[in-house]
């Protein structure tokens, strides 16, 4: 799986869970910043939608290994997506 569908998927799981929370949805890029890009997003709302990526993933995405650049405030769409990716990839290979 290439790093754009991780990325995809990613902004489609944070445009649902701002939606079910009838919140407004920004557009989201990869270079959207995770907590600074998206107005209200904290660090709940980041386990919910790490919740929803791990059934979309079907795989255990402990949040250490995503959330992985510190401070977590310069946390990008893209920088999740590459963390996925390489749990994904390593519990393939």
């Amino acid at each position: 799986m290439e790093l754009s569908q991780f990325e995809r998927e990613v902004i489609t799981q944070l445009s649902l869970n701002l939606e079910d929370s009838q919140d407004e949805v920004p557009v989201i890029t990869a270079r959207t910043g995770i907590f600074t890009g998206i107005a209200g997003f904290d660090s709940l709302r980041a386990l919910e939608v790490l919740v929803a990526l791990e059934a979309v993933f079907d795989r255990e995405l402990p949040p250490e290994k995503v959330f992985v650049k510190r401070p977590t405030s310069e946390t990008t769409v893209s920088d999740v997506a590459k963390a996925i990716k390489a749990i994904v990839d390593e519990a393939g290979s």
